[in-house]
């Protein structure tokens, strides 16, 4: 989602991270697809998503994609191989999927029996992925068979005779890099009408649409939602801005279902749609008031007052970021905002780089809750009043603007330092 797609490229999905990290997900793959981006999918991972995506009109090539399709094989594990790190990548396994055709055709090649082949391929799926070796597979075969040399001679031969048939994998990926054109052609454009309902955008799909969308600054890729969290955490008109926003979405939503034109004033719009369910400033209960205020607000404020409070508070946009991201272009486009985001991912990497433990994951609960408490000058840092700051500014609970301010943390942190020591020397 990083990457600006448009309706003239092709994506080839090939291989991808599984085990440490998550794999390629289908709605990705799916809203390419909606955005009329051709997708092809072969060889390991990509001929896994092609078999479970084709009639959506993912294309899939390759006999490892036709094996997932057709039901011969299910398992993920089958294409799956430990590997080092880049650049080499060295492989330090075997693949299922690459035993089983190697041995289909070393038996189609009559090198070996019926018999010899299931028994080969039955040691390879006793073996975890993570230790499936030819010299694993053998040796397991070995311990059920005297002749176990003797087989995996003749189909050693067989191989190196017959390279292609070695590393099924491989030879998908250049098949289908050698033929796109004959692959896209015929198929390009097909199957897509699902993707013009509603309900297909899942809540975590808008979510990864903000959290990967963005523009490179200074080579640091800067999402919109990381633009959002910073203005979030840090621009003192947020307040003020979320409460608009929230009140406004309210009446909406509730002219829309009613179908007529919103309120001129938001805040009478939202109260109005609060009251069509029930919620009114004389059905505010104490018990209301406690959770959603402060106990000087829940004694202090009118009613009124009170409950717009409480309905910007509660409000949780639909889509999460993604309407934010929508509503609020403005925002994700500021050059200065950018620059300070993609600023806080390199100081974070310096500091990362200087010993072990140094990550902002190392940060101390403590340490960002102070700095949320400073950084919003709250007169009072007990959790009551914390909270509420956090919650108008739009989030749910403390740990979300905690867990928000990690990123951000180190650089505002040494910018305070530098300002102290400059304030210092001047003076």
């Amino acid at each position: 989602m990083r990457v600006p797609w448009s309706a003239d490229d092709v994506v080839v999905i090939v291989d991808g991270y599984y085990h440490q990290t998550g794999a390629v997900r289908h709605k990705e793959v799916l809203q390419l697809l909606a955005d009329r981006v051709t997708v092809i999918g072969c060889a390991s991972m990509g001929a896994l998503r092609a078999a479970e995506l084709h009639t959506l009109g993912m294309i899939g090539n390759g006999v490892v994609f036709g094996m997932y399709r057709d039901g011969v094989i299910d398992g993920d594990d089958e294409v799956a191989v430990a590997h080092g790190e880049e650049p080499d990548y060295r492989r330090f396994g075997e693949p299922l999927v690459n035993v089983r055709h190697a041995v289909s055709a070393a038996h189609e090649a009559q090198v070996l029996s019926a018999d010899e082949a299931d028994r080969v391929i039955a040691a390879a799926r006793s073996i975890p992925y993570t230790a499936r070796s030819w010299r694993a597979i053998e040796h397991t075969y070995a311990a059920t068979d005297e002749s176990a040399a003797d087989t995996f001679d003749r189909l050693r031969a067989f191989l190196a005779s017959h390279p292609d048939d070695a590393d099924i994998k491989a030879a998908d990926a250049i098949d289908t890099l050698s033929r796109l054109d004959e692959i896209i052609n015929p198929a390009r454009g097909r199957g897509v009408e699902w993707s013009l309902s509603k309900g297909w955008r899942s809540h975590s799909l808008y979510g990864w649409r903000a959290a990967f969308t963005g523009t490179a600054v200074q080579d640091v890729h800067v999402s919109h939602g990381e633009v959002l969290r910073y203005c979030q955490l840090y621009r003192a008109d947020f307040p003020d801005r979320w409460q608009r926003f929230a009140l406004a979405q309210i009446e909406k939503s509730q002219s829309a279902q009613a179908g007529g034109a919103a309120e001129h004033d938001p805040t009478a719009g939202a109260l109005d749609a609060a009251a069509r369910h029930g919620v009114a400033a004389d059905t505010v209960r104490p018990r209301h008031l406690r959770t959603w205020l402060t106990s000087r607000e829940a004694a202090d404020l009118p009613r009124r007052d009170a409950l717009v409070r409480m309905l910007v508070r509660s409000y949780r946009p639909p889509r999460k970021d993604y309407d934010l991201m929508t509503e609020w272009s403005s925002l994700t486009a500021d050059p200065t905002t950018r620059a300070a985001v993609a600023e806080c991912h390199q100081v974070n990497a310096e500091v990362a780089s200087w010993e072990a433990g140094q990550t902002v994951n190392h940060l101390r609960y403590s340490t960002l809750r102070d700095h949320l408490v400073s950084t919003w000058q709250l007169a009072d840092e007990d959790d009551e009043t914390l909270l509420a700051a956090a919650r108008d500014r739009g989030f749910s609970m403390i740990e979300d603007a905690v867990a928000a301010a990690r990123l951000y943390f180190l650089r505002n942190h040494f910018l305070v330092a530098d300002s102290t020591v400059t304030s210092a020397e001047a003076s």
